[in-house]
C-alpha cells in the first residue's frame, strides 16, 4: 500500500464542494493520518507478512521478500511511505 499520510478522497471531495472554502484557505482538510501508523504491523496482527519501507532504494528487495511469502501461501502487505498528501 502507498501511504501518503492522508486520505486524498476527503481532501478532493471537500475541494469539489467548497473550492474556495475555509479548508482550502487554511490548508486543513481533516484528512491526515497519524504519523506513526504502521500498516505492516496491522497485517502481522492478522497473520500476514508485513514490511514497511521509507527509502525508495529498499523497495525492490522488499517486494521480493513479500512475493516470496505470497508464493509460500501467506498474505503480505508492503507499507511504502511516499510524499505526504
Amino acid at each position: 500500500m502507498l501511504d501518503n499520510g492522508g486520505w486524498s478522497a476527503v481532501k478532493e471531495s471537500t475541494l469539489r464542494v467548497y473550492p474556495d472554502g475555509e479548508a482550502k484557505a487554511e490548508d486543513e482538510f481533516e484528512a491526515a493520518l497519524a504519523m506513526d501508523v504502521d500498516f505492516a504491523k496491522v497485517g502481522e496482527a492478522f497473520g500476514a507478512y508485513g514490511e514497511k519501507v521509507t527509502d525508495p532504494a529498499q523497495v525492490p528487495a522488499a517486494i521480493e521478500r513479500c512475493l516470496k511469502e505470497v508464493r509460500g501461501g501467506r498474505t503480505a502487505i508492503l507499507h511504502a511511505c511516499v510524499t505526504r498528501l
